[in-house]
């Protein structure tokens, strides 16, 4: 024989739970000869605990909804899913074109920079004209 909370610990529910779904028909009516009270305490033979995990069992079972999607859900899923695929290729495409985009403009800029460079190392026209002797 186990007392109520030693089921309860079992099956992972509090003793409360247990309490309250014996305390209701039909499981109440179909415990009576499998309860007795010893020193306060309920006591429940293995029969009587087979019942109550029993309606643990049914009652989950009978509250998990179905996992089946519908139809309707599945179809609409699946064009969300192919627009979502449409619009990573896209933007895939536009960072392909940016990347490019981008390495012809640091080309550019490498040119420019090489010129301004040698322009800055030459003599100005004036600076030539007017410069000292000594100075190239």
């Amino acid at each position: 024989m186990k007392t109520i909370k030693q089921i309860a610990d079992e099956i992972g529910v509090t003793k409360q739970a247990v309490f309250k779904r014996i305390k209701k028909p039909p499981l109440s009516t179909k415990l009576e000869p499998f309860i007795s009270t010893v020193d306060g305490a309920f006591m429940v033979t293995v029969d009587g605990e087979k019942l109550i995990q029993q309606s643990f069992i049914d009652n989950a079972a009978s509250t998990v909804p179905p996992t089946k999607p519908s139809t309707e859900l599945t179809v609409g899923l699946q064009f969300a899913l192919q627009s979502r695929e449409r619009e990573i290729e896209r933007l895939e495409r536009e960072i392909e074109r940016q990347g490019r985009e981008i390495s012809r403009l640091q080309e550019r800029n490498d040119e420019l920079t090489g010129a301004l460079i040698s322009a800055l190392e030459r003599k100005s026209f004036f600076k030539r004209l007017f410069g000292r002797k000594g100075e190239k």
